[in-house]
């Protein structure tokens, strides 16, 4: 896979576990407009890179500030498969 079918959503700064709803890395996304189910590659700081399914949304936070900020959520994966410096990147590429 090239990098041009690849779009680089982000660099881990912060990992969470959340019960039901997998693994939360931040930072939040202030510039994203596209789909909220996708399909990503991380690669991870050694190099090695895997496959995982990314969902994006809005949290509930008080008070609400613009532009709203998209959580970004692993599953399949567990906390310590995404160390910190991972980066992030939006595949376009059917995977398996």
């Amino acid at each position: 896979m090239t990098q041009m079918e690849r779009t680089k959503l982000l660099t881990v700064e912060d990992v969470f576990f959340i019960e039901g709803r997998g693994v939360l890395i931040m930072p939040m996304l202030t510039d994203y407009s596209g789909p909220t189910a996708i399909s990503v590659i991380l690669r991870k700081p050694n190099g090695e890179e895997s496959v995982a399914r990314a969902h994006l949304d809005i949290p509930r936070i008080n008070p609400p500030r613009e532009p709203f900020p998209f959580a970004c959520c692993l599953s399949d994966v567990r906390k310590q498969d995404v160390p910190i410096g991972t980066e992030v990147w939006i595949t376009y590429e059917p995977v398996a």
